[in-house]
């Protein structure tokens, strides 16, 4: 009885951790302007821009930066519950510009932390994938049915980045939809 109990309390320090360290980073990191970026760790919230953002690989919306998730309903396995079982997941983006009235800064999402809040869900058939989806993940699972679940960030959007910024270049950690002190998104809660 004890082993169960103490593994998902173990779970939960380790998950409750990982929040902690992201809530940390945020407090720690200096508020700064797109137009007067220091050396070191700093925090930008701007407006996302971009003259031609491409189709995020799910829903074909236009975005800049996207997660997805893929799951699949197995009513043999789920022994006829409604039980949908995650079997992939990543993220995506391109290169675009935070802007704030101050000067430009350019970010590159694709090795960054994403949380964003604007989410997509489509349900269908192994048969009828949507958008690129079997470009991104091998859909030779079992199941009657799949979902895919995306969440995208568009140009126009408030945004706010942490990173580390060295002789004008900047790399961030993470990106998340939301302006000034959005710091529970930051944390990962959506």
């Amino acid at each position: 009885v004890l082993g169960p109990i103490f593994g998902v309390g173990l779970l939960c320090i380790g998950k409750a951790g990982s929040y902690v360290k992201k809530l940390v980073a945020v407090i720690r990191t200096t508020r700064t302007e797109t137009g007067a970026v220091p050396d070191g760790h700093c925090a930008i919230s701007a407006t996302v821009t971009h003259d031609d953002p491409p189709s995020a690989p799910i829903t074909g919306r236009s975005a800049v930066a996207w997660e997805w998730e893929f799951y699949s309903n197995d009513p043999i396995y789920a022994f006829n519950w409604i039980y949908w079982a995650r079997h992939d997941q990543g993220p995506g983006g391109v290169p675009f510009t935070l802007k704030d009235g101050s000067g430009e800064v350019r970010v590159d999402p694709t090795t960054a932390d994403l949380n964003l809040a604007k989410r997509g869900m489509i349900e269908c058939d192994p048969d009828t994938p949507p958008g690129r989806a079997s470009e991104l993940t091998d859909l030779d699972v079992r199941g009657d049915q799949f979902r895919f679940v995306e969440r995208v960030l568009r140009p126009g959007k408030q945004v706010t980045v942490i990173g580390q910024s060295k002789d004008g270049s900047f790399t961030p950690e993470m990106v998340t939809e939301g302006g000034r002190w959005a710091p529970h998104a930051m944390c990962g809660y959506r």
